[in-house]
């Protein structure tokens, strides 16, 4: 049985100073055992418990979208399995033509939360083979699109940035705006 104050204070503690946005990011779970006091995660749950259909505790196969962190914590307990969210299952169109996808509009933290899944999951739970690989590959490839097209780039392909690419255009476009303002100087 899980000790759930002494779990949410360690959790708490470790993720106060040092998180990554990355860790928001929900993800879906299901727990692989019994987990008593915590059927408000899944909404599902809480209905059954609001009608006197189940006692307070998920209960194997109920499904959830847990927080990473907290998704994290709980399977390296044994308490929950992880699995990727399902628009990683696309994710070899990738290889076709990584600047015509929207990730970032699937998540903002595409690429992030998928090298933590990959880094946390064995290959055989992975939706798509070599799913790092292309992940790695598709991202060098819109960084490149990124920095040469950068006056030239769509709305269409500005939407679909994830944060870290949003943060790489605004310092090339910040950059090159005091490199303009220097050679205007001299």
């Amino acid at each position: 049985m899980l000790n759930l104050t002494g779990d949410v204070h360690e959790l708490v503690q470790r993720h106060s100073s040092v998180s990554q946005h990355v860790d928001f990011v929900k993800v879906p779970c299901t727990p692989t055992k019994p987990l008593p006091g915590l059927v408000f995660l899944s909404p599902k749950a809480m209905e059954e418990l609001k009608s006197n259909a189940r006692k307070d505790e998920l209960l194997p196969g109920d499904e959830l979208e847990l927080f990473l962190f907290y998704a994290k914590h709980l399977y390296k307990q044994g308490a929950c399995t992880i699995s990727f969210p399902n628009f990683y299952k696309s994710a070899a169109a990738l290889i076709a033509e990584a600047t015509a996808t929207s990730v970032g509009s699937l998540s903002p933290f595409y690429f992030q939360l998928g090298y933590e899944l990959c880094n946390l999951l064995p290959e055989t739970q992975w939706p798509v083979a070599n799913l790092q690989n292309i992940l790695k590959e598709a991202e060098r490839i819109r960084r490149c699109y990124l920095v040469k097209r950068r006056h030239t780039i769509d709305d269409t392909f500005l939407m679909g940035l994830t944060h870290n690419e949003k943060k790489r255009l605004l310092h090339i476009q910040l950059k090159n705006s005091i490199s303009l303002q220097c050679t205007h100087a001299w």
